[in-house]
Protein backbone atom coordinates (compact mmCIF):
# COMPACT_ATOMS: atom_id res chain seq x y z
CA UNK A 1 0.00 0.00 0.00
CA UNK A 2 1.50 3.34 -1.09
CA UNK A 3 1.34 6.17 1.41
CA UNK A 4 -0.23 9.50 0.60
CA UNK A 5 2.46 12.08 1.36
CA UNK A 6 0.38 15.09 0.36
CA UNK A 7 0.74 18.02 2.80
CA UNK A 8 3.16 16.05 4.96
CA UNK A 9 5.80 18.16 6.75
CA UNK A 10 9.19 16.69 7.55
CA UNK A 11 9.94 16.48 11.25
CA UNK A 12 12.91 18.83 10.92
CA UNK A 13 10.62 21.55 9.50
CA UNK A 14 7.85 21.66 12.10
CA UNK A 15 7.29 25.17 13.38
CA UNK A 16 4.60 26.83 15.53
CA UNK A 17 4.04 29.41 12.76
CA UNK A 18 2.82 26.77 10.28
CA UNK A 19 -0.92 26.10 10.33
CA UNK A 20 -2.53 22.66 9.99
CA UNK A 21 0.66 20.64 10.41
CA UNK A 22 0.62 16.96 9.49
CA UNK A 23 3.64 14.70 10.00
CA UNK A 24 4.53 11.09 9.30
CA UNK A 25 6.85 9.27 11.70
CA UNK A 26 7.78 6.02 13.38
CA UNK A 27 7.73 5.75 17.17
CA UNK A 28 11.21 4.50 18.09
CA UNK A 29 11.02 5.05 21.85
CA UNK A 30 8.19 5.50 24.36
CA UNK A 31 8.37 6.01 28.12
CA UNK A 32 6.48 7.46 31.06
CA UNK A 33 7.99 10.30 33.05
CA UNK A 34 7.95 10.29 36.85
CA UNK A 35 9.90 11.89 39.73
CA UNK A 36 13.12 10.18 40.79
CA UNK A 37 12.40 7.13 42.94
CA UNK A 38 8.60 7.36 42.49
CA UNK A 39 7.71 5.36 39.34
CA UNK A 40 3.99 5.24 40.15
CA UNK A 41 3.59 9.03 40.05
CA UNK A 42 3.46 9.41 36.27
CA UNK A 43 3.02 12.99 35.08
CA UNK A 44 3.58 12.58 31.30
CA UNK A 45 4.18 10.11 28.48
CA UNK A 46 6.96 10.97 26.05
CA UNK A 47 7.87 9.54 22.66
CA UNK A 48 10.51 9.97 19.98
CA UNK A 49 9.36 9.91 16.36
CA UNK A 50 11.62 9.44 13.35
CA UNK A 51 10.71 10.04 9.71
CA UNK A 52 12.01 8.42 6.53
CA UNK A 53 14.85 10.99 6.27
CA UNK A 54 16.13 10.14 9.76
CA UNK A 55 14.89 13.35 11.42
CA UNK A 56 13.80 12.96 15.03
CA UNK A 57 11.46 14.91 17.28
CA UNK A 58 10.16 14.43 20.81
CA UNK A 59 6.43 14.35 21.57
CA UNK A 60 4.75 14.75 24.96
CA UNK A 61 1.34 13.69 26.28
CA UNK A 62 0.27 15.16 29.59
CA UNK A 63 -1.10 12.96 32.36
CA UNK A 64 -4.78 13.71 31.74
CA UNK A 65 -4.55 12.57 28.08
CA UNK A 66 -2.34 9.48 28.51
CA UNK A 67 -5.30 7.06 28.55
CA UNK A 68 -6.26 8.08 25.00
CA UNK A 69 -2.86 7.40 23.40
CA UNK A 70 -1.08 4.72 25.46
CA UNK A 71 -2.99 1.82 23.82
CA UNK A 72 -2.78 3.35 20.36
CA UNK A 73 0.94 4.10 20.06
CA UNK A 74 3.49 1.27 19.99
CA UNK A 75 7.24 1.31 19.48
CA UNK A 76 8.17 0.41 15.91
CA UNK A 77 4.84 1.42 14.33
CA UNK A 78 4.34 4.32 11.92
CA UNK A 79 1.72 7.07 12.36
CA UNK A 80 0.22 10.05 10.60
CA UNK A 81 -0.24 12.79 13.21
CA UNK A 82 -2.19 16.02 12.95
CA UNK A 83 -3.79 18.77 15.04
CA UNK A 84 -0.96 18.85 17.58
CA UNK A 85 0.82 21.71 19.31
CA UNK A 86 4.41 22.82 18.76
CA UNK A 87 6.39 24.27 21.64
CA UNK A 88 9.99 25.10 22.49
CA UNK A 89 12.23 22.15 23.29
CA UNK A 90 13.43 23.73 26.52
CA UNK A 91 14.37 22.50 29.97
CA UNK A 92 17.76 22.01 31.59
CA UNK A 93 18.48 18.76 29.72
CA UNK A 94 16.69 18.55 26.35
CA UNK A 95 16.79 15.07 24.87
CA UNK A 96 17.15 16.08 21.20
CA UNK A 97 18.79 19.03 19.49
CA UNK A 98 15.53 19.88 17.68
CA UNK A 99 14.41 23.44 18.38
CA UNK A 100 10.80 22.37 18.98
CA UNK A 101 8.82 19.41 20.26
CA UNK A 102 5.27 18.17 19.73
CA UNK A 103 2.49 18.36 22.30
CA UNK A 104 -0.46 15.95 22.01
CA UNK A 105 -3.87 17.30 22.98
CA UNK A 106 -7.22 15.62 23.52
CA UNK A 107 -8.23 16.31 19.91
CA UNK A 108 -4.87 15.34 18.34
CA UNK A 109 -5.39 12.84 15.51
CA UNK A 110 -3.10 9.80 15.41
CA UNK A 111 -3.59 7.27 12.60
CA UNK A 112 -1.52 4.11 12.24
CA UNK A 113 -0.14 3.58 8.73
CA UNK A 114 2.05 1.03 6.99
CA UNK A 115 5.84 0.98 7.24
CA UNK A 116 7.52 3.62 5.10
CA UNK A 117 10.96 1.90 5.36
CA UNK A 118 12.57 -1.31 6.61
CA UNK A 119 14.34 0.31 9.57
CA UNK A 120 11.68 -0.80 12.04
CA UNK A 121 13.71 0.20 15.13
CA UNK A 122 15.00 3.47 13.74
CA UNK A 123 18.72 2.88 14.31
CA UNK A 124 21.19 5.57 13.19
CA UNK A 125 24.59 4.16 14.15
CA UNK A 126 27.43 6.57 14.77
CA UNK A 127 30.88 5.35 13.63
CA UNK A 128 33.32 5.06 16.52
CA UNK A 129 35.90 7.12 14.63
CA UNK A 130 33.58 10.15 14.81
CA UNK A 131 33.87 10.34 18.58
CA UNK A 132 37.51 11.42 18.33
CA UNK A 133 36.96 13.94 15.52
CA UNK A 134 33.54 15.40 16.32
CA UNK A 135 32.41 17.39 19.34
CA UNK A 136 28.96 16.33 20.53
CA UNK A 137 26.72 18.78 22.37
CA UNK A 138 24.67 17.88 25.49
CA UNK A 139 21.49 17.85 23.37
CA UNK A 140 22.83 15.32 20.83
CA UNK A 141 21.81 11.66 20.99
CA UNK A 142 23.68 8.78 19.35
CA UNK A 143 23.11 5.14 18.51
CA UNK A 144 26.15 2.84 18.86
CA UNK A 145 26.76 -0.83 18.18
CA UNK A 146 29.87 -2.76 19.15
CA UNK A 147 31.42 -5.82 20.74
CA UNK A 148 31.79 -5.77 24.54
CA UNK A 149 35.49 -6.46 25.08
CA UNK A 150 35.89 -5.50 28.75
CA UNK A 151 34.02 -4.17 31.75
CA UNK A 152 34.57 -3.19 35.36
CA UNK A 153 32.88 -4.37 38.50
CA UNK A 154 30.43 -1.96 40.15
CA UNK A 155 32.49 0.83 41.72
CA UNK A 156 30.88 2.56 44.74
CA UNK A 157 31.28 6.29 45.28
CA UNK A 158 29.57 9.07 47.16
CA UNK A 159 28.26 12.35 45.79
CA UNK A 160 26.57 15.04 47.88
CA UNK A 161 26.20 12.51 50.70
CA UNK A 162 24.40 9.92 48.52
CA UNK A 163 25.94 6.48 47.91
CA UNK A 164 26.04 5.52 44.22
CA UNK A 165 27.70 2.94 41.95
CA UNK A 166 29.07 3.07 38.43
CA UNK A 167 30.28 0.55 35.88
CA UNK A 168 32.37 1.10 32.75
CA UNK A 169 32.19 -0.97 29.56
CA UNK A 170 34.49 -0.88 26.56
CA UNK A 171 32.96 -1.43 23.12
CA UNK A 172 34.96 -2.24 19.99
CA UNK A 173 33.93 -2.02 16.35
CA UNK A 174 35.08 -4.26 13.50
CA UNK A 175 38.03 -1.95 12.76
CA UNK A 176 39.32 -2.24 16.33
CA UNK A 177 38.33 1.29 17.39
CA UNK A 178 37.24 1.33 21.04
CA UNK A 179 34.61 3.42 22.81
CA UNK A 180 33.96 3.82 26.53
CA UNK A 181 30.46 3.54 28.01
CA UNK A 182 29.67 4.49 31.60
CA UNK A 183 26.52 3.60 33.55
CA UNK A 184 25.30 4.45 37.03
CA UNK A 185 23.08 2.85 39.69
CA UNK A 186 20.19 0.84 38.17
CA UNK A 187 21.77 0.86 34.71
CA UNK A 188 25.05 -0.42 36.15
CA UNK A 189 23.19 -3.38 37.68
CA UNK A 190 21.76 -4.37 34.28
CA UNK A 191 25.14 -5.93 33.46
CA UNK A 192 25.52 -8.03 36.62
CA UNK A 193 24.70 -11.32 34.88
CA UNK A 194 27.07 -10.57 32.00
CA UNK A 195 29.81 -9.69 34.49
CA UNK A 196 29.46 -13.03 36.30
CA UNK A 197 29.40 -15.06 33.05
CA UNK A 198 31.82 -12.86 31.07
CA UNK A 199 34.30 -15.69 30.34
CA UNK A 200 31.71 -18.09 28.88
CA UNK A 201 29.42 -15.80 26.86
CA UNK A 202 31.60 -15.64 23.76
CA UNK A 203 30.93 -12.81 21.30
CA UNK A 204 28.63 -10.26 22.99
CA UNK A 205 27.17 -7.52 20.77
CA UNK A 206 25.57 -4.49 22.41
CA UNK A 207 23.42 -1.72 20.94
CA UNK A 208 22.73 1.50 22.81
CA UNK A 209 20.06 3.70 21.23
CA UNK A 210 19.28 7.35 22.04
CA UNK A 211 22.31 7.66 24.31
CA UNK A 212 24.19 10.76 25.43
CA UNK A 213 27.86 11.64 24.97
CA UNK A 214 29.70 13.11 27.94
CA UNK A 215 33.32 14.18 28.26
CA UNK A 216 35.64 13.37 31.16
CA UNK A 217 39.13 14.87 30.90
CA UNK A 218 38.32 15.61 27.23
CA UNK A 219 37.68 11.91 26.60
CA UNK A 220 34.24 10.93 25.19
CA UNK A 221 32.08 8.47 27.09
CA UNK A 222 28.63 7.24 26.08
CA UNK A 223 25.96 6.98 28.76
CA UNK A 224 22.23 6.50 28.99
CA UNK A 225 19.72 9.35 29.08
CA UNK A 226 17.22 9.53 31.95
CA UNK A 227 14.32 7.65 30.33
CA UNK A 228 14.62 7.31 26.55
CA UNK A 229 17.73 5.13 26.07
CA UNK A 230 17.17 1.56 24.85
CA UNK A 231 19.59 -1.34 25.38
CA UNK A 232 19.98 -4.46 23.18
CA UNK A 233 22.46 -7.20 24.13
CA UNK A 234 22.74 -10.24 21.84
CA UNK A 235 19.12 -9.71 20.73
CA UNK A 236 17.84 -11.72 17.79
CA UNK A 237 17.46 -8.75 15.47
CA UNK A 238 18.86 -8.12 11.95
CA UNK A 239 21.25 -5.39 13.08
CA UNK A 240 23.06 -7.68 15.54
CA UNK A 241 23.25 -10.50 12.98
CA UNK A 242 24.63 -8.14 10.33
CA UNK A 243 27.27 -6.81 12.74
CA UNK A 244 28.44 -10.34 13.57
CA UNK A 245 28.54 -11.18 9.86
CA UNK A 246 31.08 -8.41 9.30
CA UNK A 247 33.46 -10.17 11.71
CA UNK A 248 33.54 -13.28 9.49
CA UNK A 249 35.60 -11.25 6.99
CA UNK A 250 38.28 -10.64 9.65
CA UNK A 251 41.15 -13.14 9.40
CA UNK A 252 41.39 -15.50 12.37
CA UNK A 253 38.00 -14.60 13.83
CA UNK A 254 36.65 -17.16 16.29
CA UNK A 255 33.48 -16.23 18.24
CA UNK A 256 34.42 -18.62 21.06
CA UNK A 257 37.65 -16.72 21.65
CA UNK A 258 35.80 -13.49 22.30
CA UNK A 259 36.04 -13.19 26.10
CA UNK A 260 34.99 -10.14 28.09
CA UNK A 261 38.01 -9.14 30.13
CA UNK A 262 38.01 -7.42 33.50
CA UNK A 263 39.83 -4.13 33.85
CA UNK A 264 40.28 -1.45 36.47
CA UNK A 265 40.19 2.19 35.40
CA UNK A 266 43.50 3.97 35.92
CA UNK A 267 43.28 7.34 37.59
CA UNK A 268 44.67 9.93 35.23
CA UNK A 269 47.61 11.86 36.62
CA UNK A 270 47.64 15.52 35.65
CA UNK A 271 51.09 16.71 34.60
CA UNK A 272 52.32 20.19 35.57
CA UNK A 273 52.39 21.21 31.90
CA UNK A 274 48.72 20.28 31.52
CA UNK A 275 47.81 21.99 34.78
CA UNK A 276 49.33 25.31 33.68
CA UNK A 277 48.15 25.13 30.06
CA UNK A 278 46.37 28.40 29.24
CA UNK A 279 46.35 29.49 32.90
CA UNK A 280 46.72 33.03 34.22
CA UNK A 281 49.33 33.32 36.96
CA UNK A 282 48.85 36.04 39.56
CA UNK A 283 50.15 37.21 42.90
CA UNK A 284 47.65 37.73 45.71
CA UNK A 285 47.72 41.51 45.51
CA UNK A 286 46.78 41.63 41.83
CA UNK A 287 43.56 39.62 42.01
CA UNK A 288 41.39 42.69 42.50
CA UNK A 289 42.81 44.38 39.40
CA UNK A 290 40.69 42.22 37.09
CA UNK A 291 37.92 43.77 35.01
CA UNK A 292 35.96 40.55 34.46
CA UNK A 293 35.59 37.04 35.86
CA UNK A 294 38.37 34.50 35.28
CA UNK A 295 40.30 31.58 36.79
CA UNK A 296 43.89 32.05 37.89
CA UNK A 297 46.75 30.29 39.70
CA UNK A 298 48.30 31.76 42.85
CA UNK A 299 51.50 31.06 44.74
CA UNK A 300 50.94 32.04 48.36
CA UNK A 301 50.88 30.91 51.98
CA UNK A 302 47.61 30.11 53.76
CA UNK A 303 47.51 32.93 56.32
CA UNK A 304 44.33 32.16 58.25
CA UNK A 305 41.34 29.84 58.09
CA UNK A 306 37.96 31.22 59.15
CA UNK A 307 36.80 28.13 60.96
CA UNK A 308 33.66 29.78 62.27
CA UNK A 309 32.31 29.85 58.70
CA UNK A 310 33.32 26.28 57.83
CA UNK A 311 35.90 25.21 55.29
CA UNK A 312 33.48 25.05 52.35
CA UNK A 313 29.83 25.43 51.43
CA UNK A 314 27.58 24.75 48.43
CA UNK A 315 27.16 27.93 46.44
CA UNK A 316 25.60 29.27 43.26
CA UNK A 317 28.12 29.50 40.44
CA UNK A 318 26.65 32.75 39.13
CA UNK A 319 26.50 34.90 42.26
CA UNK A 320 28.28 33.04 45.08
CA UNK A 321 25.25 32.94 47.38
CA UNK A 322 24.69 29.84 49.49
CA UNK A 323 22.60 27.12 47.78
CA UNK A 324 20.16 25.06 49.82
CA UNK A 325 18.94 21.63 48.73
CA UNK A 326 15.30 21.40 47.66
CA UNK A 327 12.83 19.65 49.93
CA UNK A 328 11.36 17.38 47.26
CA UNK A 329 14.24 14.88 47.47
CA UNK A 330 15.59 15.67 43.99
CA UNK A 331 19.25 16.53 43.44
CA UNK A 332 18.41 20.21 43.03
CA UNK A 333 19.65 23.23 44.96
CA UNK A 334 17.97 26.59 45.20
CA UNK A 335 19.59 30.01 45.03
CA UNK A 336 17.59 33.04 46.21
CA UNK A 337 18.49 34.86 42.98
CA UNK A 338 18.95 32.21 40.27
CA UNK A 339 16.43 29.66 41.64
CA UNK A 340 17.13 26.04 40.70
CA UNK A 341 20.81 25.21 40.13
CA UNK A 342 22.73 21.98 39.73
CA UNK A 343 26.34 23.23 39.76
CA UNK A 344 28.08 24.28 42.93
CA UNK A 345 31.56 25.56 42.04
CA UNK A 346 32.46 29.25 42.23
CA UNK A 347 35.34 31.00 40.50
CA UNK A 348 36.39 34.65 40.46
CA UNK A 349 33.12 35.73 38.92
CA UNK A 350 31.73 39.01 37.63
CA UNK A 351 29.70 39.17 40.84
CA UNK A 352 32.91 39.32 42.90
CA UNK A 353 34.20 42.19 40.79
CA UNK A 354 31.03 44.24 40.31
CA UNK A 355 30.00 44.03 43.99
CA UNK A 356 33.48 44.40 45.51
CA UNK A 357 32.98 40.98 47.12
CA UNK A 358 36.50 39.62 47.38
CA UNK A 359 35.87 36.12 48.67
CA UNK A 360 36.79 33.42 46.16
CA UNK A 361 36.70 29.66 45.94
CA UNK A 362 39.89 27.59 45.87
CA UNK A 363 39.22 24.79 43.42
CA UNK A 364 42.59 23.03 43.67
CA UNK A 365 45.54 23.31 46.02
CA UNK A 366 48.98 21.76 45.75
CA UNK A 367 52.33 21.95 47.54
CA UNK A 368 54.09 19.85 44.93
CA UNK A 369 57.56 21.28 44.32
CA UNK A 370 57.39 20.53 40.59
CA UNK A 371 54.27 22.66 40.31
CA UNK A 372 55.87 25.48 42.31
CA UNK A 373 59.07 25.49 40.25
CA UNK A 374 57.12 25.57 36.99
CA UNK A 375 55.04 28.44 38.38
CA UNK A 376 58.20 30.44 39.15
CA UNK A 377 59.69 29.79 35.74
CA UNK A 378 59.53 32.92 33.52
CA UNK A 379 57.45 34.65 36.20
CA UNK A 380 59.53 34.90 39.36
CA UNK A 381 63.26 35.36 38.83
CA UNK A 382 65.61 34.04 41.50
CA UNK A 383 68.08 36.74 42.41
CA UNK A 384 70.99 36.85 44.79
CA UNK A 385 70.37 35.04 48.03
CA UNK A 386 66.73 34.25 48.69
CA UNK A 387 65.21 37.40 47.19
CA UNK A 388 62.54 36.92 44.54
CA UNK A 389 61.71 39.89 42.37
CA UNK A 390 59.08 40.66 39.77
CA UNK A 391 60.63 40.76 36.29
CA UNK A 392 61.48 44.25 35.00
CA UNK A 393 60.00 45.65 31.81
CA UNK A 394 62.29 47.40 29.38
CA UNK A 395 59.59 49.92 28.55
CA UNK A 396 55.93 50.56 29.21
CA UNK A 397 54.86 48.76 26.04
CA UNK A 398 57.57 46.12 25.67
CA UNK A 399 57.71 42.62 27.07
CA UNK A 400 60.61 40.65 28.51
CA UNK A 401 59.45 37.70 26.39
CA UNK A 402 60.22 37.68 22.70
CA UNK A 403 57.69 36.59 20.09
CA UNK A 404 59.69 33.43 19.54
CA UNK A 405 59.41 32.31 23.18
CA UNK A 406 56.98 29.45 23.71
CA UNK A 407 55.22 30.02 27.01
CA UNK A 408 52.46 27.53 27.93
CA UNK A 409 50.49 30.09 29.95
CA UNK A 410 49.60 33.78 30.07
CA UNK A 411 52.28 35.83 31.81
CA UNK A 412 51.18 38.92 33.71
CA UNK A 413 53.98 41.43 34.05
CA UNK A 414 54.20 44.29 36.50
CA UNK A 415 54.36 47.63 34.64
CA UNK A 416 57.11 50.08 35.48
CA UNK A 417 56.16 52.28 38.42
CA UNK A 418 55.88 56.03 37.86
CA UNK A 419 55.99 58.75 40.45
CA UNK A 420 56.35 56.41 43.44
CA UNK A 421 58.66 57.63 46.16
CA UNK A 422 61.16 55.22 47.67
CA UNK A 423 60.73 54.17 51.28
CA UNK A 424 62.69 52.08 53.69
CA UNK A 425 62.18 48.35 54.27
CA UNK A 426 62.30 45.20 52.23
CA UNK A 427 58.77 45.64 50.90
CA UNK A 428 59.33 49.16 49.53
CA UNK A 429 58.70 50.28 45.95
CA UNK A 430 61.17 52.44 44.09
CA UNK A 431 61.20 54.56 40.96
CA UNK A 432 63.20 51.97 39.03
CA UNK A 433 60.12 49.71 38.86
CA UNK A 434 61.44 46.90 41.07
CA UNK A 435 59.25 45.43 43.75
CA UNK A 436 60.59 43.07 46.39
CA UNK A 437 58.59 39.89 46.95
CA UNK A 438 59.09 37.44 49.80
CA UNK A 439 59.77 33.86 48.74
CA UNK A 440 57.51 31.83 51.01
CA UNK A 441 59.77 28.78 50.75
CA UNK A 442 62.54 30.60 52.63
CA UNK A 443 60.45 32.94 54.74
CA UNK A 444 61.61 33.33 58.38
CA UNK A 445 58.82 34.92 60.36
CA UNK A 446 60.92 35.62 63.50
CA UNK A 447 63.66 37.29 61.48
CA UNK A 448 61.18 39.49 59.65
CA UNK A 449 59.54 40.55 62.91
CA UNK A 450 62.90 41.53 64.40
CA UNK A 451 63.62 43.75 61.40
CA UNK A 452 60.42 45.68 61.93
CA UNK A 453 61.41 46.63 65.51
CA UNK A 454 59.16 47.22 68.42
CA UNK A 455 56.12 49.41 68.14
CA UNK A 456 55.95 52.50 70.41
CA UNK A 457 52.80 52.99 72.41
CA UNK A 458 51.61 56.60 72.40
CA UNK A 459 50.63 57.90 75.80
CA UNK A 460 47.44 59.97 75.83
CA UNK A 461 46.70 62.55 78.51
CA UNK A 462 43.28 62.46 80.21
CA UNK A 463 40.86 65.19 79.29
CA UNK A 464 40.78 68.10 81.70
Amino acid sequence: MELNLTNITQLCDIDPMIDDLKVLGRCISLWKCHPAGRPTEVYAMDMVFQDAQGNRVQATVRNKNISKFQLLIDEGSCYRIGNFGVGDNGGNYPLLNHRFKMNFYKNTSVTRVGNFDNNTRGFKFEPFANFSTKEFSPSDVVDVIGTVVSMTDCIPFNTFGVDKIRRTLILEDVDGVKLECCFFDAWAKKFDNFYEQRESLGHVVMILQLAKVKYFNKKPSVSNAIFSTKLFINDDIPEVAAFRQRYTLVEGYDPKQKIISLFSPVKRELTPQEFFQGAIKKMVGSIREAAKGYHCILYARIHKIHREHGWAYLACKKCGRIAKQADDGMKLWNCTVHKGIKETCVGISDYNINNNHHVYQVQKISEDQTMIELFKKDFLEQGAGCDVETPLLKSGSSSKFSSSDVVPFNIEETPKSKGVAASEGDSSSSVNGKRAIIDLDDYNEEEEQSKKGKMVKVKTEPDE
